[in-house]
C-alpha cells in the first residue's frame, strides 16, 4: 500500500471520529436545552419559544382575542434543522411545525392575517415551495393578509417564500434575490483513483450512479441535471412574476442568480418598501386594527 494511501485512510477516519463526536455533542446540546426548556419537574420532547411551549404534536394556544401571527422563517429550509456553528444551536426554522402552525391558522377566528420575518439565504426546492404553497392556501382560504419583512437576506428559497406575501418590506441593508436554482454534484473519482480504490457498481441503468461521485458524469447525465434545474428555475420565474407582476421576459432579466441590496431590489420592483422592521410592524397592525402581535 502506498504512503499516500496509508495517510488518505487516517485522515479520513479521524474525520469520521470527529463527526460522529460533533454529532454526539449536538444531540446532547439539543437534548439538555429542551429538558431546560420543560415545566419544571418535567422531561419532554418538546421546547419552549417566546412564552408558549410546544410538543412533539406541535400543539399551541392561541390567544383569544384578535391577533397577527408572526412567523419567522430564519437560516436554511430544509425538513429538517442544521447546526448553526455560529450561534451554537440548531437552525431557527422547523418545517413542519411551520406548515402546522399555519394549518391551524386557517380554522382560527382570531387570527387577522401573518406576518412573516424571513432572514434565509434559501434551501431546499421542495420545502421553498412546499411553505409558499401553504401560505398560499392560508391567503386563498381565508382572505386574510400576509405581509413579509426581508432582514438581513431573503435569498434564493427565502425570496421564494416572501412570494406568498402582498407586501414586502426590506432592510435597508439587507440582500435580496438570487433568484435561481443550482444543484451541486460531488465528483471524487480522480481522487479514488489517486488513493487506489475502485468502486464496483451493479446497476440495472447506466444512469443508476449519475449522483454517487464515484464515476464522472456523461454528457447524457449533465444534460439531465441540467434539464433539472432550467424546470425548477422556470417555475421560480413564474412565482416571482404572479407576485411581482412582472412580465416573465422582466423576471428573467433579473434572475440571473445575483443579489441585489435593498435599494436596488426596490428600484427593480422586487419589493415594495424600505424600512426598519418596528415600522413595518406598527403600520401592519393599524392597518389590520389589532394590537396583538403573537409572536
Amino acid at each position: 500500500m502506498k504512503i499516500r494511501q496509508i495517510v488518505g485512510m487516517a485522515a479520513a477516519a479521524v474525520g469520521l471520529v470527529f463527526v460522529g463526536s460533533i454529532n454526539m455533542y449536538m444531540q446532547q446540546s439539543v437534548r439538555a436545552a429542551m429538558e431546560d426548556s420543560a415545566p419544571d419537574g418535567e422531561e419532554t420532547d418538546g421546547y419552549e419559544d417566546d412564552g408558549y411551549y410546544y410538543d412533539e404534536d406541535y400543539e399551541i394556544t392561541f390567544p383569544e382575542e384578535d391577533f397577527i401571527q408572526r412567523i419567522d422563517v430564519q437560516g436554511e429550509i430544509s425538513r429538517s434543522a442544521s447546526y448553526d456553528f455560529y450561534y451554537g444551536d440548531y437552525g431557527y426554522y422547523d418545517h413542519q411545525w411551520t406548515l402546522e402552525l399555519i394549518d391551524e391558522l386557517m380554522e382560527n377566528e382570531y387570527n387577522k392575517g401573518i406576518l412573516l420575518y424571513i432572514d434565509s439565504p434559501g434551501g431546499a426546492i421542495y420545502e421553498s415551495d412546499e411553505l409558499y404553497l401553504k401560505l398560499m392556501r392560508y391567503r386563498e382560504k381565508t382572505g386574510r393578509p400576509v405581509r413579509a419583512y426581508l432582514a438581513s437576506e431573503a435569498c434564493s428559497g427565502g425570496y421564494y417564500v416572501a412570494m406568498a406575501a402582498d407586501h414586502l418590506t426590506a432592510n435597508r441593508n439587507g440582500l435580496v434575490g438570487s433568484i435561481g436554482v443550482i444543484v451541486t454534484v460531488e465528483d471524487y473519482s480522480e481522487m479514488l483513483k489517486d488513493m487506489g480504490i475502485s468502486e464496483i457498481n451493479f446497476v440495472s441503468g447506466e444512469n443508476k450512479t449519475m449522483s454517487y461521485g464515484s464515476e464522472a458524469l456523461t454528457e447524457e447525465q449533465t444534460a439531465i441535471y441540467q434539464a433539472m434545474v432550467d424546470e425548477s428555475y422556470e417555475q421560480f420565474v413564474d412565482i416571482v412574476a404572479e407576485g411581482r407582476g412582472m412580465t416573465e421576459e422582466r423576471v428573467k432579466e433579473l434572475a440571473d442568480g445575483r443579489f441585489y441590496t435593498a435599494k436596488q431590489a426596490l428600484e427593480n420592483g422586487l419589493v415594495d418598501e424600505i424600512a426598519v422592521y418596528e415600522d413595518m410592524e406598527e403600520a401592519y397592525l393599524d392597518e389590520v386594527g389589532v394590537t396583538l402581535l403573537n409572536e
